[in-house]
Parts: C-alpha cells; sequence; structure tokens
C-alpha cells in the first residue's frame, strides 16, 4: 500500500519505518529542511535501536522515502498518517496547531478516497475536528475518513512494540475505512480493537493515564513504607498477587514526571541538533518541536536520549540554591530529586533532605558523532539575501559545460543575460537546483560564493570541519565580531579578528587557515594601540558563523555552536586551543610551585560551554562570577590547576607553552587540583552551602528517558523529579510523617472551576491561538469597580499566555482592571466589542447585558459563539438566535 507520513519525529519516523519494513511503499513528510537532507543521507536524528539499520534497508530498498513536499505525498497516497507534534502548551495541554494546519494542507492536495489517521496523541474529539477541518477546506466529504490509531510505542523497544504489539486499537466509523486499516495491519497478525473514534482517543489516555497513576501511587506508598518501616518489596508483591491489580508497573523507583529548575540554569536540548542555552530559552524554543532530545547521562557515560516531555509552571513554594567546591552551583524546587554521589555510585535524594557535605555528580565526557561538512547551499535557502548571491567555479570554467547549461539558463533569463554568465564565469545562486536538475551535477566542493562585485570575497559553498576549522572557530570566540554597517547595496557584514601585534603566531595560523579556505581576508595594523585585525568583507561568512553556526557576534553573545559538542576530541580540543589562545592566560606563582591557567568571558553561554567540553577531556575547572572595573555586566571566569590538568592545555604559543612544561618539570612534588574526586564516568564535587527561600516563580520541567538523568548547568548531572499528582489514606500517610501530595491533588480537582472554564473556550474554540475573543465583564462582581480575586484575571491571563486577543468591556471596571491586565484593548460599547470576535464571554452578570440585541450582537460577531459563566442568557432564546451558546451546569 501507498503510506504518506506527516510528521518525521520520534513516533512518524519509527511508524513510517516499520510500514516500509511490512512492504509498503511509505513517503515520510517533515517541514524541517534540515532534517529531511539529514535523512535522506542516511543519518537519523533520533536515537532508538535498530532504527537507523532499518531506515537504511528500507530507503536502498525503494521502499521507504523522505519529502518536504506534503501535496505530492498525499495525493500519491491511500493511507495519510497525522503523526506531528502535540506539545504541551504552558499550561500543561496539547497544543493542536499542528494536526490544524496538516489537515487543512492535505484537504488542498486530496484528489481520490484516502484515509486520514490521526497518530498523534491527542484529545478527545480531535478526530471529528480533524474531518470538519478538511471538509472545511475544500475536500469532499465523500473522499476522505478519518481514522484514529494511537501509538503505544516505548523508546527503547518501539520497532518490537510496532511489530509485535499487543494490541492495534482502530477507531472508525466508516465500513469502508475499517477495511482498509484491516488490509494494512493484517500482516502483524495481531489482535485489532475496532471501536467509534472517540473511544479510540480516550483509550490512549486511560492506557498512560493508569499506569502513571499505578507508578505514582506505588512510589509515594514506598515512601509512606520508609517511614513506617515496611518493605516496600513486600507490600507490592502482596498487592500484586491481586489479579484486580496486577504485579506489572508495580515496581518502586525514582518515577516518572519532569524535574522543576530554575528557568534560568542551563540545559542541552533541540531539534535535531543540540544547543546549550538556559532551561527558559530552551523551552521557548523546542517545546512546539515535534520531536526534541537533550544530553544525558546513562550511568556511565554521555548519552543523547530523546525528551518526552518539556514543560513550565508557575511554583509557589521553597527554592533551594546548592553550592558546591569548584564554584558550581544549582537552584532547584525543595521536592526536586537530586542526583547524588555516596561511595562512589549515583543514588537519589529529594533536594530537601540534602546537607552539606554530599556530593553532586559531574559529566566528564561527551558523544562523538562528529558532522565533517556543513553544505551552505542548503543551508542558505530561503535566506533574504540569496537573490544577491553568484555562484563561481573553483577549478573549473562554467563555459565548459555551455551545451548543456544554456538551454537552462534561457528558461529563466534573455540571451544576453546567459551570455554574460559565461563571459563572467559565475551564474545566481538559485539557479544551482535548476542545473542539477538537468543533469548537470556539480560538486559543491568546487564552488565558491560571493554577493559584490569587483576584487570581492569568495566563501567555499562546503565547508569542511576540521581540526584547523574548530580553532578558527575558538579565535573567533575569543577574539572576534561582527560588524554590519548599511552601505549603498545594503547591508554590509565584516568578520573581524583582533590580536595584540605581539601575537605573530596566532595571527599566521588564523591568516594560514583563511588561506586554505580561500577566504580572502586584509589586514588593518593600529601601532598607537599595538593592535592588529584581520578583516573579512564577506555577508555570506558573516551569515554562515552568525547563523548557521549560531557563534554570536562579539563577546557578549559569544557561544560554542552545537556541532562542536559532538566533534572528535581532536576537534573540541583545537576549538579549546583557539579560545584559550584568545582570552586565557597561565598564572605562575611567585612563591610556589604551582601553576593557574585562568580563562574569563563576558558570555554566560560560552563560560558554560568551555566548563562542559574542558570536563569531556577529565579537566574540571572551577567557576566564579566577577564585576569587573569599569564593566556593566559580570564576567564568567574558569581557573584551572594542578599538574595533570594545566600539561593537557598547553595551547599558547611556543614560548609559552614551553615555560608551563619546564616549570611543571622543576616541580618537585606532583600538585593535584582539590574539589573533586572522579569515578567512572563522572566526578564529584561536595556541596559547600544550602541557600533556602521563599518563591514564588515559574519553574521548567524536562521528562527524559531511563535512567532518567540529564545534564544542566557546569555539567551537573540531574534527575527526573517524582510525581506532584481517599481520605483514609492520606491521614495515615501523615501520621506516619509522609505528605501525600498525589492524593491531596485529586482533591483539589474540585476547586479548579476557573481553569475548567479555560477548557471550556478552548475546547469550543479548538485553537485559542490568534483568535479574537470579546469579554463583557471584568468586575469581581456587578455594580463595583473591584477586582480583588475578579475571575477575570486568572481567566485571561490563562487565554493571553496561549496567544488570543482580548477586546473587553465592563461598565466601571475598566480603569482599574486596565492596571492588572496589560495587553487587553477595551471599548466603552458592547456591540463594537463584540465586532470580528470569535467568541464572546461573559464573566460578570452586569443586568444591561440581559437587554442586548441579540440579532445586532450576532452581526458583530465573526463566530456568534458565546460562553457564559454566569448564566445571564436563556438558553433557548440564543439557540434561536442562531447563536452557539455554552453554559454552567444547563443544556
Amino acid at each position: 500500500m501507498n503510506i504518506a507520513v506527516i510528521g518525521s519525529g520520534y513516533v512518524g519516523l519509527t511508524t513510517g519505518t516499520c510500514f516500509a519494513e511490512m512492504g509498503n511503499k511509505v513517503v515520510c513528510v517533515d517541514k524541517v529542511k534540515e532534517k529531511i537532507s539529514m535523512l535522506n543521507r542516511l543519518e537519523v536524528p533520533i536515537f532508538e535501536p535498530g532504527l537507523e539499520e532499518l531506515v537504511k534497508k528500507n530507503f536502498k530498498a525503494g521502499r521507504l522515502f523522505f519529502s518536504t513536499d506534503l501535496e505530492n505525498a498525499v495525493k500519491g497516497a491511500e493511507i495519510v498518517f497525522i503523526a506531528v507534534g502535540t506539545p504541551p502548551r504552558p499550561n500543561g495541554e496539547a497544543d493542536l496547531s499542528f494536526v490544524e494546519e496538516v489537515a487543512r494542507q492535505i484537504a488542498k492536495a486530496i484528489d481520490k478516497y484516502t484515509v486520514v489517521v490521526e497518530k498523534s496523541t491527542v484529545p478527545v474529539e480531535t478526530g471529528e475536528k480533524v474531518a470538519a477541518t478538511i471538509e472545511q477546506s475544500g475536500a469532499r466529504r465523500e473522499l476522505f475518513d478519518v481514522v484514529s490509531n494511537p501509538e503505544f510505542l516505548r523508546e527503547g523497544s518501539a520497532i518490537k512494540d510496532f511489530m509485535e504489539p499487543d494490541r492495534i486499537v482502530i477507531g472508525t466509523n466508516s465500513e469502508k475505512a475499517r477495511k482498509v486499516m484491516q488490509k494494512l495491519y493484517a500482516p502483524l497478525k495481531s489482535e485489532i480493537v475496532f471501536t467509534d473514534i472517540r473511544s479510540a482517543e480516550i483509550i490512549k489516555h486511560a492506557s498512560n493515564s493508569f499506569l502513571a497513576t499505578k507508578i505514582s501511587f506505588i512510589n509515594a506508598v514506598a515512601n509512606v513504607c520508609e517511614l513506617a518501616g515496611a518493605d516496600i518489596e513486600q507490600v507490592a508483591l502482596g498487592m500484586g498477587l491481586d489479579k484486580r491489580i496486577g504485579r506489572q508497573f508495580l515496581k518502586a523507583g525514582i518515577g516518572y514526571g519532569g524535574s522543576c529548575l530554575d528557568g534560568a540554569e542551563y540545559i542541552m536540548a533541540g531539534n535535531p541538533s543540540l544547543n546549550l542555552s538556559s532551561f527558559e530559552n530552551s523551552f521557548e524554543n523546542n517545546y512546539s518541536s515535534q520531536s526534541i532530545v537533550a544530553l544525558g547521562f546513562n550511568g556511565e557515560a554521555s548519552t543523547v536520549i530523546p525528551v518526552r516531555a518539556m514543560s513550565k509552571r508557575l511554583f509557589k513554594g521553597e527554592m533551594i540554591t546548592f553550592r558546591t567546591s569548584m564554584g558550581k552551583r544549582i537552584r532547584v524546587t525543595a521536592d526536586h530529586p537530586m542526583a547524588v554521589v555516596e561511595n562512589g555510585s549515583l543514588t537519589t535524594k529529594l533536594a530537601s533532605e540534602i546537607n552539606e557535605g554530599d556530593s553532586l555528580p559531574v559529566l566528564l565526557s561527551l558523544p562523538e558523532k562528529p558532522l565533517n561538512e556543513i553544505d551552505l547551499v542548503e543551508r542558505l535557502e530561503g535566506i533574504d539575501f540569496r537573490t544577491r548571491i553568484k555562484v563561481r567555479l573553483k577549478d573549473k570554467k562554467l563555459s565548459d559545460f555551455k551545451k548543456k547549461l544554456w538551454p537552462v539558463f534561457r528558461k529563466h533569463f534573455s540571451s544576453g543575460e546567459t551570455g554574460d554568465f559565461f563571459r563572467h564565469n559565475c551564474f545566481p545562486f538559485e539557479m544551482i537546483k535548476e542545473i542539477e536538475k538537468s543533469g548537470v551535477l556539480f560538486n559543491h566542493e568546487g564552488l565558491l560564493l560571493f554577493t559584490s562585485k569587483g576584487n570581492t570575497t569568495y566563501c567555499p559553498a562546503k565547508i569542511f570541519l576540521s581540526e584547523d576549522f574548530w580553532r578558527l572557530v575558538g579565535y573567533y570566540l575569543s577574539e572576534g565580531c561582527i560588524h554590519y554597517e548599511r552601505g549603498l547595496r545594503g547591508i554590509r557584514a565584516r568578520v573581524q579578528f583582533h590580536f595584540n601585534l605581539k601575537e605573530k603566531e596566532y595571527i599566521e595560523d588564523v591568516c594560514g587557515i583563511l588561506e586554505s579556505l580561500n577566504i580572502k581576508y586584509s589586514l588593518s595594523k593600529r601601532e598607537k594601540n599595538h593592535t592588529l585585525s584581520i578583516i573579512i568583507s564577506s555577508k555570506i561568512f558573516a551569515f554562515f558563523l552568525d547563523n548557521v553556526l549560531g557563534l554570536g557576534k562579539g563577546s557578549y553573545d559569544a557561544r560554542i555552536p552545537s556541532e562542536a559538542f559532538f566533534s572528535s576530541k581532536k576537534g573540541k580540543i583545537n576549538l579549546i586551543k583557539g579560545i584559550f589562545r584568545g582570552d586565557a592566560y597561565p598564572y605562575f606563582h611567585k612563591n610556589a610551585e604551582s601553576i593557574t591557567i585562568e580563562f574569563g568571558t563576558a558570555s554566560p553561554e560560552l563560560s558554560q560551554g568551555v566548563i562542559v567540553l574542558l570536563q569531556s577531556f577529565g579537566i574540571v575547572p572551577s567557576y566564579k562570577q566577577q564585576l569587573m572595573k569599569k564593566s556593566k555586566v559580570p564576567a564568567h571566569i574558569l581557573r584551572v590547576s594542578g599538574i595533570n590538568q594545566v600539561k593537557k592545555l598547553c595551547f599558547f604559543d611556543s614560548n609559552t607553552n614551553t615555560k608551563i612544561l619546564s616549570k611543571i618539570a622543576k616541580s618537585k612534588k606532583s600538585i593535584s587540583q582539590m574539589g573533586f574526586k572522579k569515578y567512572n564516568g563522572f566526578a564529584a564535587v561536595k556541596i559547600k552551602q544550602i541557600k533556602k527561600e521563599k518563591s514564588a516563580e515559574m519553574v521548567y520541567s524536562m521528562e527524559v528517558g531511563k535512567p532518567h538523568l540529564f545534564v544542566t548547568s557546569h555539567g551537573l548531572i540531574v534527575h527526573n523529579c517524582f510525581p506532584k499528582d481517599v481520605d483514609a489514606f492520606i491521614k495515615i500517610s501523615a501520621k506516619n510523617g509522609y505528605d501525600f501530595k498525589l492524593l491531596k491533588e485529586v482533591q483539589e480537582i474540585n476547586k479548579e472551576q476557573r481553569k475548567r472554564f479555560v477548557k471550556k473556550v478552548e475546547g469550543a474554540l479548538w485553537n485559542v491561538k490568534d483568535k479574537k475573543i470579546a469579554v463583557f465583564g471584568l468586575a469581581f462582581k456587578p455594580n463595583t469597580d473591584d477586582m480583588r480575586e475578579a475571575p477575570s484575571l486568572d481567566i485571561i491571563s490563562a487565554l493571553q499566555k496561549e496567544g488570543a486577543k482580548i477586546t473587553a468591556f465592563d461598565p466601571v471596571a475598566e480603569k482599574n482592571a486596565a492596571k492588572l491586565l496589560p495587553g487587553i484593548s477595551f471599548n466603552d460599547n458592547v456591540y463594537e466589542t463584540a465586532r470580528g470576535a470569535d467568541a464572546l464571554l461573559v464573566l460578570t452578570e452586569w443586568s444591561e447585558f440581559k437587554k442586548i440585541d441579540l440579532k445586532k450582537l450576532k452581526k458583530a460577531m465573526s463566530v456568534p459563539l458565546v460562553i457564559d459563566g454566569r448564566n445571564v442568557f436563556d438558553p433557548k432564546e440564543m439557540n434561536a438566535n442562531g447563536f452557539t451558546y455554552i453554559c454552567v451546569g444547563r443544556k
């Protein structure tokens, strides 16, 4: 069968590959060009045992394809699987905007009967909304059926779970679709459970929730057992032998859930490559991605692991900051389970139970999966100045291909323009794809790119990430910057490296590397300041450094590129060598035999990256933050001491290196750096200070797969969080000193009326983002301007976070509300407030609302949808006037 899978993340890629393995022709589609390019190079962006082998096997067999062209994939398919991401929004609900967008695109491509299958994890009723969206977007109803086919794949055993499923759940109301799906899954010879669409959607959530409940429950019971002196293994056995309960998932352990960290802490996560950034920035950049991976720890070494969930929430309670030897620090919620080192092994303790003198683990390795080259032809697609880019052949003449290329150019240009291409031996960048379609294949290694006329600077189209290249990147991070200026032909860009005139070895090194790349440069000497600048005038090279590698524009935003963390060991060493030659120096103690190498930077991201890289060599630096004289931002200072560590960092000029080695040779005793102890795959640093404080702030969570360990600031290894989420067991737990928060959370459900109202709005609108919502009434109650405890505050704030555009009317409370609700607009007329609205919310029961002309109100609104939180209107009258009316406790 012909299948299209939209979304090539964890679920989509695994699903598509397994269907291909079953003998089907599968096209996996994704809008991320970089990901599709990787897959077409047979580089699998996620790790799953056996997946890479199956991808290569079925790709070579001609059964598995990868594309960014959704329309053609759908046109050629009998079955289309929607497997795009449904990431949690800030409130924890699923973001269905990707599903909605794909449904609209599918509608435009359907030209024959097609079964559309929702494979993504979605809320109940999504199937119906997908069907409605496809139909509303122009597809005839008889040309498609929507089916729910939830996935039950587990990281680490996804291939086996797919090929040998416990059951296959298919939700459909169509007999025709049922036969198509039965034919598709017949080779697996597994029990197929056919249900209606809503039941299939609930089965997925109910299964996950039940398993999560069992895990949370048994972990909470384990805590009670510890405090009561009981044995959790015996308790679990006694419970599990009851057939109504079962023994599976009654194994007490760390549990599931997300870690609760300060948003300023650093993590390394991304899609498809990893980027080191603050948790807050990483969440904003990645939470809507279809698949996310992070740097983790498998108990012995670093590893790249799938991220199951990433979220943020408002936390009110105790935050704890741990400061350790070597100047490392981390700030977490008091109930966060920390990985700690005891007798050389890792165990866990709640943050609130950790004492001074306990040790935290530090990562001492990085994976090596080096990227050998970067093709700028792929990376420059879609940029704003691509029409100005020209291409020249490095070692050949364009006229050598005149016979084949003339007709290709003439399809797009006049005869005179085409002749100019051959006379000047260059052609427009945008013609590369057209040329390759004609059968003339240029090795991108032999192409030079440029933008300006005359004596221009070329940039190679393909850049090899050699050891010399990484050293050049290091020089840029320590001594480089990009200067943008507006000229007659638009924005010009200059890449500059600044050195002291005495640093001749470094200057010659940079010039030699640039010459090997065929990149022209000029030198600017300033004798008065004893400095020399190496200048490259190239918008393309600047784009490569700033946008492709993400190095930043200067010292304040400099950062290690994600490719560097996974380069070869020699590549990493050369990167550090370039950085240290610019921003580090050795300090020779006068009255001692020791040597200290000190590195400083104004960029916190760069300092964190250097820490992680150094520790991957087994070098653990100390860290401190210090505000220097005349500086407006703090300096981040790393120090390396100890003979064995310093010896590894002879990265300076030959005279300085000789001096370091000579000092070490004369040392009468081996001086080791204090403050940490090395074990297998990690080091341990002792906690020196613990600071506890009450706080109300956003905290950030990330859940990763087994063994539930990921890497954060300073290379510290942290653990996932215990689950957060009748009456007799709570009292028994409390009596034994355990606060059973999971069950208390259940009791809080009935108090969440305001959240329930927001969910009503989200359910009615499906996607709240960019929807215009009118609000009638803001005050706590009618006939007052009092906004204290007003439900409108929570409800509007929640909708704003989801991207809604709010216009409000209140007879007297607007002035007070404006102070508390920034970002909303006000109107002094109810009909103008409702004009163009996608929904109207009634939040205060002002009597004048009952006198509204309903026909005039309907005419003003874009969509006649009213969600009445105060039961102001009569349901029969609203329905009679053509409104969709949702109220509280009434039909």
